[in-house]
C-alpha cells in the first residue's frame, strides 16, 4: 500500500523526516482543531526530497463522488470505480512546469469501502444479487449521514528540479464539487501553506 508517511523514509535523511513530519502533524492538528469534514473543501500535503515528490490528498467523498453512503446499487458501484480510477491518475491531476520533467512513478487511491467493492467485483452468481443489493440498501440506510473521506497518494520524480517552479492542481476540474483544496508544502525552498481555488489552482514554489 503506498502510504505518504511511508513513502518518505526510505527516501529522506533522518532530519527531514523530523521536520517533515512535524510540519505536517502540526498542519493535520491545526486542520483538527479548526476545520472539520466539509463537503467542497479538501486537504493536499506535498513534501519534496530532491528529485522526488510525495502528494496526499484527503477529500470527502461527497466531492469525489457525489455521495457518502457504501454503493448500495449498480449506479453507485460504477460511479465509485470511475471516480477512483480518475483520481488515481496523476497525470491528469497535476500539471507541472514541463521543463522540471515531472513524472508519475506511483500512485495509490483508498475508499473506506475498499472490501466492500473487492466482494462486489468478487461476485459472480446472479442468484445472490438481489440479496447484496438489498445489504448494500440497509447499510445505505443506516450508514447515510456517516462522513466517509477519499485519500489519495502520489510519488512523482523529476529530473530537473531546479525548472520546478509550479504546480495545478486539476481535481477543480476533474471533480466540480471541490471549490476548497487547503494545501500544505514543504519543499527544497521552504514550507507553507495556501488556499487554493478553481479560479486559483496553481501552487508556486
Amino acid at each position: 500500500m503506498l502510504q505518504f508517511k511511508h513513502l518518505l523514509l526510505p527516501l529522506v535523511g533522518l532530519t527531514s523526516i523530523a521536520f517533515a513530519n512535524a510540519t505536517l502533524a502540526a498542519s493535520h492538528e491545526e486542520h483538527r482543531q479548526h476545520a472539520s469534514h466539509v463537503h467542497g473543501e479538501a486537504h493536499l500535503d506535498l513534501i519534496q526530497d530532491g528529485p522526488n515528490l510525495h502528494i496526499e490528498i484527503t477529500s470527502p467523498a461527497a466531492n469525489i463522488m457525489g455521495f457518502e453512503h457504501p454503493p448500495a446499487n449498480e449506479d453507485d458501484h460504477r460511479t465509485l470505480k470511475q471516480a477512483l480510477h480518475r483520481l488515481e491518475d496523476g497525470k491528469q491531476m497535476f500539471r507541472f512546469s514541463e521543463a522540471a520533467n515531472c513524472n508519475l512513478d506511483e500512485a495509490k487511491v483508498t475508499s473506506p469501502w475498499a472490501e466492500h467493492e473487492e466482494e462486489h467485483d468478487g461476485e459472480h452468481k446472479e442468484e445472490h444479487h438481489e440479496e447484496h443489493a438489498h445489504k448494500h440498501d440497509e447499510q445505505s440506510e443506516h450508514k447515510e449521514k456517516k462522513h466517509a473521506d477519499i485519500t489519495a497518494a502520489y510519488h512523482f520524480v523529476c529530473t530537473n528540479t531546479e525548472a520546478l517552479q509550479q504546480m495545478t492542481v486539476m481535481i477543480f476540474k476533474e471533480f466540480p464539487a471541490t471549490h476548497e483544496l487547503h494545501v500544505q508544502f514543504v519543499t527544497s525552498k521552504g514550507q507553507g501553506g495556501i488556499e487554493l481555488t478553481s479560479a486559483q489552482p496553481t501552487l508556486s514554489f
